[in-house]
């Protein structure tokens, strides 16, 4: 369990301790600088923009693997990230209902969206976004909770579009409440624990409880109290909670917004959403995500993506062993599946499998166990030393995927598979990595040491032969069940 209190404020106080956390105290203007200044930023750690208009402002929160994996608990072996992930989806703990909390320090349903220090973005997009706020909803017909993501282009001072795909879960519970003729109460909840932020990301069964992923991965229940007239639960320390409706049967038109592909799209018209009420902290802090080609934004997606298609891929075979959801296609359009003793033909079911689980991917890579998902070079590497394009390239045409994909036509996209695992019979030398001997390697650390000269392998040499092998993951992997094993406060909710 992480080190910290379950809300913002206590992770926060945990990174500064560290040293990770920049502040800047100069005067950031909130509609044209905090996107540009955070972008520039990104991989320098969580920032804290101190004044922008008198208020607080964060950013670049969770942008690499290795901060993700600190909060949830794996501090130091972002290899387990995705283990950890399942191990809270299967062992969830249900929120705690409360009375009131630190966030109830302001109530107020006076609500004036443009006084929010809510920033513009890119030039082409008409308006300020709210980029960083979870969604709490429950559903009006089954009464199923549900957390998850997405954009709010700022209209007047109590209404807003909400920008969200109708497949995913909040537009169907949309269309649900839609139909019934009713408006959906919703909750929007800025400034969390990025454990809950990570939470509100994952796949999950329509109808899973996000909120218990959290507690899970907290190890501890989330503090909730009822909002929007009791039908909803919000976490009772969020910095921001916007309490409203997403009105039946109006909508908006969006104009261009920017994607996570770096481009702008045109999705049409949004849902209308009006707010009632407002409760703060004490100085509130509000979270922004810089949205399109952002690191932020994609690893928000990459991170959960991975785990969901890793517990998937398991089902259909056990020998999958990681499941990487790569930057290069932006952390939502491709997957690499690392395999040990993988049966023949099974690449293909594995890749068919992705797709089905997770539409947006339109290109799945099979490795070898040996081989580190993550580590772009390598599988690149894999692919060109291992695929015959004749063989084992599978293109599939015309195949569904999301209206996020930045070629899409009719919810439509051509897909490729690479069957990239080493194959008997490919090479009369086998596929035996050229080693040096026992203990080379040991001595030329010893003698590079004795000189002052740190060793830097290349990243292929680093991911296949040497590094990050199948060998030191399952040795990370003994060793975080031998420790979770040994203690009896974390088996309490793993």
């Amino acid at each position: 369990m992480p080190a910290t209190a379950n809300d913002l404020r206590g992770y926060l106080a945990e990174v500064e301790r560290s040293g990770r956390l920049r502040r800047i105290d100069l005067p950031v203007d909130a509609r044209s600088e905090v996107g540009p200044v955070l972008s520039r930023a990104e991989m320098s750690g969580p920032i804290l923009l101190s004044d922008v208009g008198g208020a607080r402002v964060l950013g670049n929160l969770l942008t690499t693997r290795d901060e993700i994996a600190a909060v949830i608990g794996v501090p130091g072996q972002p290899e387990l990230v995705s283990e950890r992930l399942l191990e809270a989806i299967r062992a969830p703990v249900p929120p705690r209902e409360v009375e009131s909390g630190p966030g109830d320090a302001v109530v107020t349903d006076d609500v004036d969206l443009r006084a929010l220090p809510i920033p513009e973005f890119f030039s082409r997009e008409s308006g300020a976004y709210i980029t960083g706020g979870i969604i709490c909803v429950t559903d009006v017909v089954t009464g199923e909770r549900n957390l998850s993501y997405a954009r709010f282009k700022i209209l007047g001072e109590r209404t807003a579009m909400l920008g969200v795909s109708p497949n995913h879960h909040l537009g169907r519970m949309a269309a649900r409440a839609r139909e019934a003729g009713r408006s959906l109460p919703i909750a929007v909840v800025l400034g969390v624990h990025p454990a809950l932020t990570l939470a509100a990301c994952l796949y999950l069964g329509f109808g899973d409880d996000e909120m218990e992923v959290a507690g899970a991965l907290l190890g501890e229940a989330v503090d909730v109290r009822p909002v929007c007239d009791g039908s909803v639960w919000a976490p009772s320390h969020a910095e921001i909670v916007l309490e409203g409706e997403v009105v039946p049967g109006e909508f908006v038109e969006e104009g261009l917004v920017s994607e996570f592909h770096g481009r702008y799209h045109d999705y049409g018209a949004g849902l209308l959403t009006r707010f009632t009420g407002m409760r703060t902290r004490e100085d509130p802090v509000l979270p922004v995500v810089v949205p399109g080609l952002h690191r932020e934004h994609l690893i928000l997606a990459s991170v959960p993506i991975a785990a969901g298609l890793l517990d998937q891929l398991r089902r259909i075979e056990p020998g999958v062993r990681e499941v990487a959801v790569p930057d290069s296609g932006a952390g939502r359009t491709s997957a690499v599946v690392s395999v040990e003793n993988l049966p023949p033909g099974r690449a293909k079911q594995l890749m068919f499998a992705c797709w089905a689980a997770v539409p947006l991917i339109k290109q799945v890579v099979v490795v070898d166990a040996e081989i580190d998902p993550w580590n772009e070079e390598a599988v690149a590497w894999a692919r060109l030393t291992h695929a015959r394009p004749e063989r084992d390239f599978l293109i599939v045409p015309g195949a569904r995927t999301d209206r996020s994909d930045p070629q899409v036509r009719d919810f439509q996209v051509g897909k490729l598979g690479v069957d990239a695992t080493a194959k008997a019979g490919d090479r009369a030398e086998g596929w035996e990595f050229a080693r040096f001997p026992d203990g080379a390697l040991e001595r030329a650390d010893e003698i590079l040491r004795a000189a002052g000269i740190e060793g830097v392998r290349s990243p292929v040499n680093q991911g296949v032969s040497y590094g990050l092998g199948e060998r030191d993951r399952f040795r990370a992997r003994r060793e975080y069940d031998a420790a979770r094993q040994s203690d009896s406060r974390n088996m309490r909710t793993c």
